[in-house]
């Protein structure tokens, strides 16, 4: 089984919150083998008790969730890393520099390696009193929304337009650009403009793209930055198909290219993106493909208002 699941139970309890939360700790691990899902693969996420009427009397209902994630299931909790249940940690020296997991200089062009470790403990859910069970259901992950319905839900919303933040923006807000070149890597502004200038000689290219355009868009939704984008009253899109541009023709006397990103990144780059930002903020994050390429971003209370 590889599909992350939510498996849930319920239970009737007299205890108080405080002893039930102690029986039933979060994020403990199954030790062994769990109505067959493998060992350290399944964790406690929820225990929680339904509202009661001030009238009620007796035991009270609560609700369990447990999730399945398989090892091969990444995941972020804020900016750490898992794999399945596992916290991971890129191999890297003080300056940056990549590492394989022995500690030697990571060898261009091969992946990121991880360290990792073991943070939650573990117990043996067969003895747990986890009440009846309920259900189980696949976890979704990052969705995907075409261009042309995502911009028919724009026309529907009857307004639309290209100025757009989630927080009070910040009053200078330069607009963003990441820029290949064969120059040093820097950060530079000019005027209303912010660049990062990225050495297309940089080691690890595509690591370095997706640590730059995670903090780019960031700084968005915190309001430091802008992007080219559109907003609606219940969405906004990111165009970061615009955001990232080669100027490496440019030497040679050509024009820089444009819309380069699918060019430069690896597949799943969009959606590992997307993860990140739903583990650090308060939204739905969807990955846009067709005509233009980017993030569909909406608040995690219009999600609740608006489905």
């Amino acid at each position: 089984m590889l599909t992350p699941q939510i498996i849930r139970f319920t239970f009737l309890s007299s205890a108080s919150a405080q002893d039930v939360l102690a029986r039933l700790p979060l994020y403990v691990l199954n030790d062994r083998e769990w109505r067959g899902y493998p060992p350290h693969s399944c964790a406690i996420t929820s225990v929680r008790s339904r509202k009661a009427p001030h009238s009620q009397v007796g035991p009270l209902q609560w609700d369990v969730e447990i999730r399945f994630r398989p090892p091969t299931h990444v995941s972020f909790t804020g900016e750490t890393r898992y794999e399945g249940w596992t916290a991971t940690r890129i191999a890297a020296a003080s300056d940056g520099t990549l590492l394989t997991e022995g500690g030697s200089p990571l060898p261009e062009g091969s992946a990121p390696e991880y360290s990792r470790h073991e943070v939650f403990r573990e117990a043996n859910f067969d003895q747990l009193d986890l009440g009846e069970f309920v259900s189980d259901s696949k976890e979704e992950g990052v969705q995907r929304v075409d261009w042309d319905e995502m911009m028919e839900t724009a026309k529907r919303s009857g307004s639309m337009n290209v100025h757009g933040t989630f927080m009070a923006p910040h009053r200078h807000r330069p607009i963003v650009k990441v820029i290949l070149a064969d120059a040093p890597t820097q950060e530079d502004s000019s005027g209303g403009t912010k660049l990062f200038l990225i050495s297309n000689a940089t080691a690890h290219l595509e690591h370095v793209l997706l640590t730059t355009l995670t903090q780019v868009m960031c700084g968005f939704v915190e309001g430091r930055y802008s992007l080219n984008c559109f907003t609606t009253p219940d969405f906004v899109f990111v165009d970061l198909g615009g955001a990232l541009v080669d100027c490496t023709p440019n030497q040679y006397g050509f024009d820089s290219w444009f819309d380069v990103l699918g060019s430069y990144t690896p597949l799943g780059f969009l959606e590992e993106l997307a993860t990140r930002l739903m583990a650090q903020f308060e939204l739905e994050v969807k990955v846009v493909e067709g005509q233009h390429s980017g993030l569909f971003l909406r608040r995690a209370d219009q999600v609740s208002r608006l489905g």
